[in-house]
């Protein structure tokens, strides 16, 4: 693959991502980035964890860390968003256009995820011409009306998820760690929070190292009082 710029990068992995969230049909669920990168073809782990805090910092993406520390990413709302936008770059239309002449016309075995037959690196080659100016900046980056309901529903999947997978909880652990999450959950969907509440669910739920980013992003969508 020539090579690419970080924001080329973080893009190109944005874009792949989503469209492995679609073929899942499933929008709060972690993506191995790592098994991402391998599949397009890029070798540079160190440039892949750098365009992924990129992305996160942009709150294109959540990330978290497995307990084999194995990098993992949620595609925010506003992230699917910048895909369908274009990008910045001009690489996600390229990508997709790369994506619609090679794996979107051949014919794929039922429940399996379009991911290409061969690296991308192989045949995607990026755009050589400038970039085109950035599209208009999401509705939510214009002070306009957010999806944080949408948003923290994501959230709270992607935390019960992460809590139901972690070989080394005990069950009672899990259901006791449900419980906060619960009232977490129930106390975020209220007009005024109660910050006692909050703070001592939130501590417990902090016990679980993954879970920890995704709690700080939560709280940071609604003014805890």
């Amino acid at each position: 693959m020539d090579a690419l710029s970080l924001n080329e990068l973080a893009e190109l992995l944005l874009a792949a991502l989503c469209e492995e969230m679609d073929s899942l049909d499933h929008a709060n669920y972690f993506l191995s980035v790592d098994e991402m990168a391998a599949r397009l073809g890029i070798e540079d782990h160190e440039q892949v964890v750098d365009a992924c805090h990129l992305l996160e910092e942009k709150n294109y993406l959540l990330l978290a860390f497995d307990h084999l520390t194995s990098l993992s990413a949620l595609v925010t709302p506003l992230g699917e968003s910048f895909v369908c936008g274009g990008g910045e770059t001009g690489i996600i239309p390229e990508y997709q256009r790369y994506r619609a002449a090679t794996a979107g016309n051949a014919p794929r075995p039922a429940g399996t995820s379009p991911g290409p037959d061969q690296p991308v690196a192989s045949s995607f080659r990026p755009p050589s011409l400038p970039a085109p100016p950035p599209p208009a900046a999401p509705a939510a980056a214009q002070g306009e009306p957010t999806r944080s309901g949408d948003v923290a529903g994501h959230i709270i999947a992607s935390m019960e998820l992460i809590i139901r997978n972690d070989p080394s909880l005990s069950e009672g652990a899990k259901n006791d760690l449900a419980i906060d999450l619960r009232t977490l959950e129930l106390q975020m969907s209220k007009s005024s929070v109660r910050k006692p509440m909050v703070d001592a669910v939130s501590a417990e739920l902090r016990g679980v190292p993954a879970l920890i980013p995704l709690i700080d992003f939560l709280l940071s969508l609604k003014e805890v009082g």
